[in-house]
């Protein structure tokens, strides 16, 4: 005997997918609309428990059936999505942009992609826009979730006879699951957002309600319709109020879930309500189409941003991303998602048609297109995919002096990975001009003195402590320090992201008067002209002839480039070491590019601008030279 049908489910089912579509439309248009996802795990938790329930009641339980529907519901419209992805992967991705995505498939596959993520980016984090199977991460908790879950359930209601200790266990083990979330939270917030320990409350939450005795028939129909419109109006407002500062999950996900989980309850007592409102046609069939509309928008939006080459989509891209997002929906739905659920295969028949083979096919697809011409054709040398990341970048080891290394370096250059892309620039200029320097780095840390690491992404945190520490133990011993970093990141400059200290200007300027006071010469780099997007990106867009939808350059480095020059002339020995005028005319040299990616010169490039720098002007000054003793 199946469930009972309920079409205010598909209406939560519509609010929440069309959350998370606007969020990642544009994020600051519903800021919380992340949410969504957890509107989804409190419907799955729900209806899976109330499933198994159901069916452990009556007698009729058996894994195999369950996990048939599972199958039947989630894998087929899942691998055509997935092939999907892979074809116009290979054909538009660059290769280490295609062995991530192989990569990420992987992990897919087997239902694991939210642990591959957690070892990545972060949720929020700009480079996640463009990896067109991120999304996966939130099927892959549920998946796991079906795994745990059912066996739990089963064991409870054959071990455990009263109703009331079956109950008690599963509302203690919500606490519990809190708990762990939160504790999650506090050790690692970027595995909590993907974790299931950290996400599994949300689901238990969705499955509690099964266990709450329904309200009575004479319950007044005003006080139903008000405690529908509280709980609506609390959901509403983490919509609108959650966002990228949110700490989450923890505790903060107790008011959109229970919120969730308390409209679910109360539609289900409810013959006219607020649920009439959720069953309106239009949302149900948004609801209907909910889980191909979530696999379909972000492989969509990611594709769009990586030819674009910006978060930041123009909203004519936006709406033709919305539009097709429901037309591959609709037929999705119609062809695949509703004619798999009727299948009448065996649990074994359905596991090897609609799991195996597809996985076979695509591993098959995946190691024959990584080793076709289509990808080896894009291979570029180690000199043009790296700008030095070895060399005392984040950590001090091996050698650090660049330049003529017969003299004592007198010089010491800091900065993030924008003074680390400046290595062999520095060691052909030093040897020309007859000086060393130490160049030490750090990835997004540019080390004034009490520069924030805490705003940094977890990740640069450690390095950064690092480069601080070595720089108040080192920077009296030179006699010149240069400073370069990406200006525009440090300044703010980039919309939509917060990782950067608010207060870098003030904290530079500082740092600058104190060298100075000290006796020391200061030199600021000017930073490069920044692409539309990574060069060999630029490259295979211009043989597909995708070039022309590429956004167009921004000029955000010159604001910054101006801003930092102007402290050459608030204090004295502060000089502005321009690189720019090098670089203008041409990103690419003898058919080379001179860009790792769009905003870091690669090995190739450094070298090139050093040569080209020398022709037309000097860092040191022949005066300045003999006065340090650098000749």
């Amino acid at each position: 005997m199946g469930i009972k049908y309920r079409s205010d489910i598909d209406g939560l089912r519509a609010i929440a997918i069309l959350s998370v579509i606007v969020f990642h439309l544009k994020s600051t248009w519903l800021t919380g609309g992340f949410l969504g996802v957890d509107i989804f795990f409190v419907i799955s938790g729900y209806l899976i428990t109330r499933i198994i329930v159901t069916d452990l009641e009556t007698n009729n339980f058996s894994f195999a059936k369950f996990y048939l529907r599972r199958i039947r519901r989630i894998l087929p419209v899942f691998f055509v999505v997935l092939i999907t992805v892979l074809i116009f992967g290979a054909l538009i991705l660059i290769p280490e942009d295609f062995f991530n995505l192989t990569k990420s498939a992987q992990y897919a596959l087997v239902f694991f992609a939210n642990v591959f993520f957690s070892n990545e980016g972060g949720y929020f984090d700009l480079s996640v826009e463009q990896k067109p199977l991120h999304h996966i991460w939130s099927l892959s908790v549920e998946e796991q979730f079906y795994l745990i879950w059912p066996l739990l359930l089963f064991l409870i209601y054959i071990l455990i006879k009263k109703q009331i200790l079956k109950k008690s266990i599963v509302f203690f083990l919500v606490l519990v699951l809190l708990a762990l979330s939160e504790y999650y939270l506090k050790i690692n917030v970027h595995k909590a957002y993907y974790l299931l320990p950290a996400r599994a409350v949300e689901l238990v939450i969705g499955a509690s309600v099964n266990l709450i005795p329904k309200l009575k028939d004479d319950t007044k129909l005003s006080i139903l319709v008000l405690c529908q419109c509280t709980l609506f109006a609390i959901l509403c407002f983490c919509l609108y109020s959650y966002d990228s500062s949110t700490p989450f999950p923890g505790l903060m996900v107790t008011l959109p879930t229970i919120s969730t989980a308390g409209l679910i309850y109360l539609g289900d007592n409810a013959k006219k309500s607020l649920s009439s409102i959720f069953s309106y046609t239009p949302l149900v069939w948004i609801g209907k189409l909910s889980y191909s509309l979530y696999l379909w928008h972000w492989p969509i939006l990611a594709y769009m941003r990586y030819v674009y080459g910006d978060k930041l989509l123009p909203h004519t891209w936006l709406a033709v991303a919305f539009l097709s997002t429901f037309f591959f929906s609709t037929l999705s739905y119609h062809f695949i998602e509703r004619p798999f659920r009727v299948k009448q295969w065996r649990f074994h028949k359905a596991f090897i048609l609609i799991y195996v083979i597809p996985v076979l096919i695509i591993c098959a697809f995946c190691y024959c297109v990584k080793n076709s011409f289509l990808i080896t054709k894009y291979y570029r040398s180690p000199e043009l995919t790296s700008y030095g990341e070895d060399w005392c970048h984040g950590k001090f080891v091996g050698d650090c002096i660049r330049g003529d290394k017969s003299k004592k370096p007198k010089i010491l250059m800091i900065g993030d990975s924008h003074a680390a892309h400046y290595n062999a620039f520095i060691d052909f200029v030093g040897c020309y001009e007859g000086w060393s320097a130490v160049v030490v780095s750090g990835s997004s840390c540019s080390p004034v003195f009490d520069y924030n690491e805490k705003a940094l992404p977890e990740w640069a945190q450690q390095p950064c402590v690092n480069l601080k520490n070595y720089i108040d133990n080192h920077w009296k011993d030179f006699d010149i320090i240069f400073i370069a970093s990406l200006w525009y990141y440090q300044l703010g400059l980039v919309e939509l992201d917060n990782t950067h200290d608010p207060l870098y200007f003030e904290k530079l300027t500082h740092t600058v008067e104190r060298f100075v006071q000290n006796g020391k010469k200061v030199y600021l780099f000017s930073d490069i002209p920044q692409l539309q997007n990574n060069p060999s990106r630029l490259e295979k867009f211009r043989i597909l002839r995708l070039n022309r939808f590429v956004k167009p350059q921004s000029d955000n480095y010159l604001i910054a480039n101006n801003k930092i020059k102007s402290l050459t002339l608030k204090f004295p020995n502060v000089y502005w070491v321009n690189t720019c005028d090098c670089i203008i005319s041409s990103v690419s040299s003898s058919g080379k590019s001179i860009y790792k990616d769009n905003h870091h010169l690669n090995l190739y490039g450094s070298y090139w601008l050093g040569e080209q720098f020398i022709q037309k002007q000097h860092i040191i000054s022949p005066q300045d030279r003999e006065k340090f003793g650098l000749k």
